[in-house]
């Protein structure tokens, strides 16, 4: 190549260079457009909910029943899972009084302008009759606009069907003092050693307890063990020597 052409050449190039780099640079704030578009990202928010599934397999002579009702003042949502008789009309009003209060003490006290919306679900997940001795145990969840998560917990209610009257904790339990208190502790504690251990504080006059099959079942929801709800269970003829003389003419035991 001459002299002449390689001098051609090295100005075609020096005058390319300048050209790039007197092009003026976009502003920082102007939109740009990329020939392929980002992907957009699908974000899915985490539930804690839980699927509302009551039992069906109800024992001869029950139904399953339920109610939804919503508080216009709240934007409050209710539902209702709970067995009834074919035949006893006064049993009937005492489990359907008993789930609409405790559908009742879940009203939030914020008027709707506060709340987009709450919700309250409560649904049977076993029944068992012993003796004369109806036990029955529910699980509930609620939820309030601005909560991280959904709330669960358990609800029993025990009836003694020949007068109707509702069996409470402390009417099964044989507690004349903290001795008696302590003893039943190391008990269940003896027959749930992979549970964290409970106290005698955690017997509360009110604690919820169901029979199942041939098992005491005592059930904490209160935050008291980790994880926050859990069931101990215990041999129904090894509590005998913990309960009250009516517990065990009413169970049959």
């Amino acid at each position: 190549m001459s002299m002449r052409n390689l001098q051609y050449w090295i100005g075609l190039l020096i005058l390319a260079g300048c050209l790039s780099c007197n092009r003026p640079a976009p502003a920082p704030d102007s939109p740009t457009n990329d020939s392929v578009p980002p992907p957009e990202l699908a974000m899915e928010m985490e539930t804690t909910a839980e699927p509302v599934v009551p039992l069906r397999a109800l024992p001869p002579g029950f139904v399953l029943d339920s109610a939804f009702s919503v508080d216009t003042a709240t934007d409050h949502h209710t539902t209702l899972y709970f067995p009834q008789s074919q035949t006893d009309t006064k049993l009937n009003a005492q489990i359907r009084a008993y789930c609409e209060a405790e559908g009742a003490k879940n009203l939030p006290d914020t008027p709707r302008e506060e709340y987009d919306n709450s919700e309250f679900s409560m649904w049977l997940i076993s029944i068992e009759q012993r003796g004369d001795l109806l036990s029955m145990l529910f699980q509930d969840q609620s939820f309030y606009s601005g909560g991280a998560h959904y709330n669960h917990g358990y609800d029993a209610l025990n009836i003694d069907l020949p007068i109707h009257r509702q069996l409470a904790f402390e009417d099964l339990m044989r507690f004349i003092g903290n001795k008696e208190r302590i003893a039943f502790c190391e008990f269940v504690n003896g027959q749930n050693q992979k549970s964290p251990p409970i106290t005698p504080e955690m017997l509360k006059l009110n604690l919820d307890f169901v029979i199942s099959g041939e098992l005491l079942q005592l059930c904490f929801d209160d935050f008291d063990l980790e994880p926050s709800r859990a069931i101990l269970a215990v041999p129904l003829d090894d509590a005998r020597a913990y309960m009250t003389a009516r517990a065990i003419k009413i169970l049959k035991l």
